[in-house]
């Protein structure tokens, strides 16, 4: 489909451009995976195929971030105009967590959001090179659902107490 030149033009049929959406939501994921970048600005390189000369225009490419966001796996970040894409949604890695701290007796254990990204934790690969927001994320996720506190530094979340 990347290589389509009509992919890179919104297409004016809602059906077909529902589907459209569907599709550039899976190429922007995949393009995060392979190439480690999550964060995303609607000029980014994956809305440009270069062999083809195509560029998904500015509006529609937003509108496949906002609705990536719409859908829990993205959010816009504070400067409006760049997106995390997460690698595995915040729901995701805190019931992962969760289920981790009690498979392994870390209940009740602090985790600092460098255990968590570094890979010092066994058993936790998808936390690994996690984005801070992200982290942050899981962190609210957990205290929601009082499973977990935020650990704050000077104001800012740091880690997270796992609770029973």
């Amino acid at each position: 489909m990347y290589e389509f030149p009509p992919f890179f033009t919104r297409q004016p049929n809602e059906d077909t451009w529902r589907l459209q959406l569907k599709l550039w939501q899976d190429v922007v994921y995949k393009w995060c995976l392979a190439n480690n970048e999550w964060r995303l600005t609607p000029s980014a390189d994956v809305f440009t195929n270069k062999r083809i000369d195509r560029t998904l225009n500015i509006d529609a490419a937003t509108h496949v971030l906002t609705e990536m966001c719409r859908k829990g796996v993205a959010e816009k970040l504070e400067n409006n105009e760049t997106f995390l894409v997460y690698k595995h949604t915040p729901a995701d890695l805190a019931t992962e967590l969760r289920q981790w701290a009690r498979e392994t007796g870390h209940e009740t254990s602090v985790l600092t959001f460098y255990e968590l990204s570094e890979g010092e934790l066994p058993s936790l690969e998808k936390f690994i090179n996690a984005d801070d927001i992200t982290l942050k994320r899981v962190a609210e996720v957990l205290e929601r659902r009082k499973e977990g506190v935020a650990m704050k530094e000077e104001g800012e979340c740091v880690g997270i107490k796992i609770t029973l």
